[in-house]
C-alpha cells in the first residue's frame, strides 16, 4: 500500500462513540485490516499481532 498503513484499530468505550466515528471506521476498514476494541490493552495486543512494534 502506498500509504504504508496495514492495520488500524479504534478504542471506543461506548456505542455512542462508535456511532460518532462510524463512517471513519468504515473507511479505515477499506484501507487496511481493521478491528474495534472497547479497551486499550486488547487493541494494543491486536495491533501487536498485526506486526506493530512498541518500545
Amino acid at each position: 500500500m502506498r500509504h504504508g498503513l496495514t492495520a488500524v484499530t479504534d478504542i471506543l468505550p461506548s456505542h455512542f462513540h462508535e456511532a460518532m466515528v462510524k463512517e471513519l471506521a468504515e473507511r479505515a476498514g477499506r484501507l487496511a485490516t481493521y478491528c474495534h476494541h472497547r479497551e486499550l490493552q486488547p487493541g494494543l495486543d491486536w495491533l501487536s499481532g498485526q506486526g506493530l512494534r512498541t518500545a
